[in-house]
């Protein structure tokens, strides 16, 4: 029996000649995020082949360790002549790429394909941003002069981090203050230690916490070593993301 998708799920390519070096994304974390996200979801992801008629399906797995993943079609179709271009869009963003190579008819309805070297994502962040659940483990520790200080985690991305400080802490943070050596616990996923720039400062209230002080802050050259726990737990976030 065939399946019947909305037309409003069918997502359209950016249009061909625009400039979308701004909307770049070539770090492989962010890619798995994004690639892994679209799997969770099983978000409608809408295939252009070359000069063939566009096909409708979802990604069924990603494989960052072998470098491939799996388009799952509606229908089953013979494997299409590449360039294979990809759009989806998820939680209101946009997410374009396109494989050169030719796939491998896995099955039926199931082509294996080359993660792509880089992506296209149409939204206002670089990175994705993913907000950290108050049941969550995630917590900050550093030095503000000579006083401990520690914060809750409220958002989480490759770039950088939002914290939640209490107001007696909030006031010796400002837009531009460096943070050394900030300790943040990721619950399961262990402890991270980098260096941040705040780059942003706000008054929050919150009926739960009370009265709070936001603090947006930039990692400054993340160890590599820093990247692996804070891949898992990015992993984490988009998961529970995608299931609410």
């Amino acid at each position: 029996m065939s399946v019947v998708i909305p037309e409003t799920s069918v997502s359209e390519p950016v249009q061909s000649g625009a400039d979308l070096s701004a909307y770049e994304v070539s770090d492989p974390l962010e890619i798995e995020v994004a690639l892994r996200a679209l799997a969770d979801s099983k978000c409608i992801v809408t295939l252009y082949p070359a000069g063939g008629e566009r096909v409708l399906g979802w990604l069924a797995a990603v494989d960052m360790s072998t470098g491939r993943f799996v388009f799952e079609t509606v229908e089953p179709i013979a494997p299409p002549a590449a360039p294979l271009l990809f759009v989806a869009t998820l939680h209101g963003v946009k997410l374009q790429f396109t494989c050169d190579s030719a796939p491998e008819g896995i099955a039926a309805t199931w082509l294996g394909l080359k993660v792509p070297p880089f992506i296209i994502r149409l939204q206002r962040r670089r990175y994705s941003r993913f907000e950290a659940p108050l049941g969550l483990p995630f917590r900050a520790q550093f030095m503000l002069g000579a006083r401990q200080c520690e914060a809750g985690v409220d958002n989480l991305a490759l770039g950088g981090v939002g914290l939640r400080l209490a107001p007696v802490d909030g006031k010796l943070v400002y837009v531009g203050r460096n943070l050394r050596s900030v300790r943040l616990a990721l619950g399961h996923d262990g402890d991270i230690v980098a260096d941040m720039n705040v780059c942003s400062v706000r008054q929050w209230n919150s009926y739960l916490l009370g009265r709070l002080v936001l603090v947006g802050c930039r990692f400054e050259a993340l160890a590599p070593e820093a990247e692996e726990p804070l891949r898992h737990a990015l992993d984490r976030l988009a998961q529970r993301s995608t299931r609410r």
